[in-house]
């Protein structure tokens, strides 16, 4: 069952990086599969956390039109350290999350774009603008948790403030 919600979770954020993406611009510095990717390989077992950079990568190269297997590498390679990281080290907190975020993204966007100049094909990715994609990443992660976890906090709270049907 965790599976399945995962899987649905990386299709709905892959639906979303690629539908919204093209619509607004500072969107497209985000990667969300990948914040996604990592927040589910934190909260997993290796083998699962390989699956799980292995899916994500597969969606964003199926949706990229690019060539298949390259950001699904990347992902696996990314995830699965995240997770033996996570196995050593125990990372709860949102700062901390959302900076092994922008570490991942910087890792994984040079991972991808060594693989693509070793296939030859054209990149014009700088070291800067990989960087910034990392910090960027990094802070709508933190910006989202911080958010999520409120929202949480909140229902909660409304929610025990209903009347129980059990009582």
């Amino acid at each position: 069952m965790a599976a399945l919600r995962s899987l649905l979770l990386l299709a709905a954020v892959a639906t979303v990086q690629t539908t919204l993406g093209p619509l607004w611009t500072p969107l497209g510095q985000f990667d969300l599969l990948l914040i996604a990717a990592v927040h589910l390989a934190l909260r997993s077992e290796f083998h699962g956390a390989l699956l799980i950079g292995g899916a994500a990568g597969l969606l964003q190269d199926g949706l990229s039109g690019g060539v298949l297997g390259m950001h699904a590498f990347a992902k696996v390679a990314v995830t699965g350290s995240v997770a033996a990281l996570g196995a050593a080290l125990i990372v709860r907190d949102v700062l901390a999350e959302g900076l092994l975020i922008g570490a991942a993204t910087v890792v994984e966007s040079t991972i991808v774009t060594l693989l693509a100049a070793f296939l030859g094909r054209p990149t014009n990715v700088t070291i800067p603008a990989i960087l910034l994609r990392g910090v960027a990443t990094a802070l709508f992660a933190i910006f989202f948790f911080v958010a999520w976890n409120a929202f949480q906090a909140r229902w909660q709270r409304w929610r025990g403030r209903l009347p129980s049907l059990h009582r």
